[in-house]
């Protein structure tokens, strides 16, 4: 995929870490279809529902890097990287409890806080995908199978995986990443188990709240964040 380009060199079937970049594209596209919807002054019942499944994920996610993670590494650059991690989670960790008070400050506030926020995560991922992942792509085989393990477990180990693991598809495919779920998902799962997952209520209350988009639409606010990040 694109943002993979020159950071992790490996063929993409050898790549083990896919299940982390797609979590990362539905966190970008819950975000950008909640200030598309702020923008529109949706009633505000509709994006506490929306902000709910989002601080769900956020939290989720944030786990699962730090314990399996950010925690592997003791000594040397992965160490530097790791704290790095760790700090910029702090950070995000309170941008996130602004957002989430600004709900009782109007749709306005909570836009303002919100678009904050997209901002610093967009950065942070970004730089997760370029220096934390290539340092977990190259440990060795064992310790890096042994980790990628511990992330797949951490997500099917969700009361309500469903929606989880099909948010990863919906969002590969609207930010034109679709290799990406190739790569994380075997055949059957994708073309037969994912079928009948797609009729779990939490899921559908996802796809409702969050429906694909195109993805030149995703691009622009990508690229509208990025042009706002610090030189």
């Amino acid at each position: 995929t694109e943002s993979l380009n020159g950071w992790v060199k490996v063929p993409m079937q050898d790549f083990k870490f896919s299940h982390l970049l797609l979590n990362h594209r539905v966190q970008w596209h819950m975000m950008y279809c909640m200030l598309k919807a702020a923008g529109k002054k949706e009633k505000m019942s509709v994006l506490n529902e929306m902000w709910g499944m989002y601080y769900l994920l956020f939290g989720i996610h944030s786990q699962m890097e730090e314990t399996k993670m950010v925690s592997s590494f003791s000594s040397g650059a992965g160490k530097e990287v790791a704290d790095k991690v760790h700090g910029q989670h702090e950070e995000l960790e309170k941008l996130l409890a602004e957002v989430h008070e600004s709900r009782q400050q109007g749709i306005e506030k909570f836009e303002e806080k919100l678009k904050d926020f997209a901002l610093k995560y967009h950065t942070h991922t970004i730089a997760e995908e370029k220096e934390l992942v290539p340092i977990c792509q190259a440990l060795e085989p064992e310790l890096r199978n042994k980790m990628v393990g511990s992330i797949r477990d951490h997500f099917r180990a969700q009361p309500d995986s469903a929606w989880l693991i099909l948010s990863m598809r919906d969002a590969a495919q609207s930010c034109g990443d679709g290799d990406l779920w190739d790569t994380a998902m075997p055949w059957f799962f994708r073309n037969v188990v994912a079928t009948f997952l797609g009729f779990n209520g939490t899921y559908g209350k996802y796809a409702q709240l969050f429906p694909k988009e195109d993805p030149s639409w995703l691009k622009a606010y990508a690229d509208l964040l990025s042009a706002q990040q610090p030189r």
